[in-house]
């Protein structure tokens, strides 16, 4: 009887060994259907979220490109009014008409710009010159819309010149606006103004209150105020205040005292045309007349100044 002895290695591998299929290895292994299809989700979201990212910094560079020369255009339009004769900023109401931004009211027409208090417009006469209220600027595929407005703003002599421009990105709409005051003075002139005083009226104690109005005829400009009491030939030491009074009731509304000396004033700067309305309230010592003499001085041209001077006698 033969001995049983136990198979090889070699027979037991190729036991296992399916007779209608090759042998495999490990090094013959490689991704199953589910695994492509992941690898192919997953980078497809990375391209995806790559262009979305490329595409939104194309646009934004699109507007700031647009934006930018909205500004200029801007610049250009405010430059031009300022070059303008004065008479000729204005108008003409036939072409306003359709203007969403201009409503007719109590007869004269008004205009609503960049979140203001409607102001009414200048407008000329049919026969004398006028600049163009609308106006286009093409530029790179871009065509820009130019809409101008000369209004009346109240407190000023002046006139205000605005600009809007409108563009369309992509079936949107944008605007970009500006706006500047512009005077009829001589703006060769570094220094012109004009500094009065108002009526007096009596002293309240020994506190008087005296008004004051300051229009700058020139370029912009802004003022030193300082004030010096006398009683006959002698200076009388007090300390002054300085306010704005816009409405002209004696009552001081926003400080214009200068902090770095005591009594003395500062009226901020002022555009062509403007006009500051400031109240001078002055502590006197008691009973008597007084000469209260206020000055302006240039910080333009510091060697020019005004001096407006009143009476007040306290009983």
């Amino acid at each position: 009887m033969p001995l049983l002895t136990p198979p090889t290695s070699w027979e037991k591998s190729a036991a296992a060994v399916h007779p209608d299929r090759p042998p495999t290895s490990v090094a013959d292994a490689g991704f199953t259907l589910v695994e492509a299809l992941m690898a192919m989700v997953l980078g497809l979201a990375v391209v995806t979220g790559g262009s979305v990212a490329v595409i939104d910094a194309l646009r934004a560079a699109d507007f700031t490109h647009q934006n930018a020369h909205a500004a200029d255009l801007l610049r250009e339009e405010t430059a031009g009014a300022r070059a303008l004769p004065y008479s000729q900023l204005a108008l003409r109401t036939a072409e306003l008409a359709g203007d969403p931004l201009v409503r007719s009211s109590g007869g004269a027409l008004q205009a609503t710009l960049g979140g203001r208090v409607a102001e009414p417009v200048v407008t000329a006469a049919a026969t004398l010159p006028a600049m163009a209220h609308r106006g286009t600027d093409a530029h790179e595929n871009t065509t820009y819309r130019v809409s101008r407005y000369v209004t009346q703003p109240a407190n000023c002599t002046c006139r205000r010149f605005s600009a809007l421009v409108t563009w369309e990105l992509r079936g949107k709409e944008h605007r970009r606006w500006a706006s500047t005051l512009v005077a009829d003075v001589d703006r060769g002139t570094s220094a012109s103004w004009t500094w009065q005083p108002g009526a007096v009226p009596g002293a309240t104690g020994t506190t008087v209150a005296v008004p004051f109005l300051l229009a700058n005829h020139g370029n912009r400009d802004q003022w030193v105020l300082n004030a010096t009491v006398r009683r006959g030939t002698t200076t009388v030491p007090v300390v002054t205040q300085w306010h704005t009074d816009a409405n002209g009731d004696l009552v001081g509304e926003r400080s214009l005292t200068d902090s770095r000396a005591t009594g003395r004033g500062a009226s901020g700067s002022l555009e062509s045309g403007q006009r500051l309305q400031a109240v001078l309230t002055v502590p006197l010592p008691g009973p008597g007349t007084y000469t209260i003499t206020a000055t302006t001085t240039s910080t333009v041209d510091p060697t020019a100044t005004r001096e407006a001077a009143v009476e007040v006698t306290v009983p």
